[in-house]
């Protein structure tokens, strides 16, 4: 590969290392809506992401969020004391637990789609200029490093098991043209 290709790919990589650094941030910054108290932005995105996929359950969005169903269990335990969601036993069992939002969630998750409307048009503004090329172009980019990151921490931490890419239950379409797929380690939300 010649330098010229080596440096542009550095430089990009670097804006996406800096871009992730950035998201984690604001990520881990209270949430600046103030029917969010005492959320984080992570743990609003962990709502909104129930009010998404209602009856959704602790394993599922443990591998959206990347985390051990343990953590996640924590944050499920936290947000439903915070009055944000409830719990339910999901089969004979007693062993699987979904979670549905209450009337304060669905607040915070309608409040967070309106939010996502005015930005996702502050998107479309900032990248009208560039061509459907352009933008597949950056599309291929962020996969390759998605994929590249997801290799990375399963080589950081070879006790857990490789994340598995599956069709999520009837959620439609991911705006990408693809179907919905619950696939770890995103963390991303809308």
């Amino acid at each position: 590969m010649d330098e010229k290709r080596k440096t542009f790919i550095n430089c990009l990589v670097d804006e996406f290392y800096d871009a992730a650094v950035l998201y984690t941030r604001l990520n881990n910054s209270p949430a600046p809506i103030p029917i969010y108290a005492n959320l984080n932005t992570r743990d609003s995105h962990v709502v909104v992401f129930i009010g998404r996929f209602p009856n959704i359950n602790i394993t599922e969005l443990a591998a959206r969020f990347a985390v051990t169903k343990g953590a996640m269990s924590k944050t499920i335990t936290r947000l439903s004391a915070q009055n944000f969601l409830e719990k339910t036993v999901a089969d004979e069992s007693g062993r699987e637990v979904k979670v549905i939002l209450t009337p304060k969630g669905q607040e915070v998750y309608n409040t967070h789609e309106a939010r996502t409307v005015a930005n996702r048009q502050k998107m479309y503004e900032k990248f009208r200029h560039l061509s459907l090329s352009q933008l597949g172009a950056a599309a291929l980019f962020l996969e390759e490093m998605h994929d590249l990151l997801r290799d990375y921490s399963t080589f950081l931490d070879p006790e857990e098991p490789e994340p598995q890419e599956t069709e999520a239950p009837d959620h439609g379409s991911n705006g990408r043209g693809r179907p919905e797929t619950t696939r770890a380690p995103t963390g991303r939300v809308g």
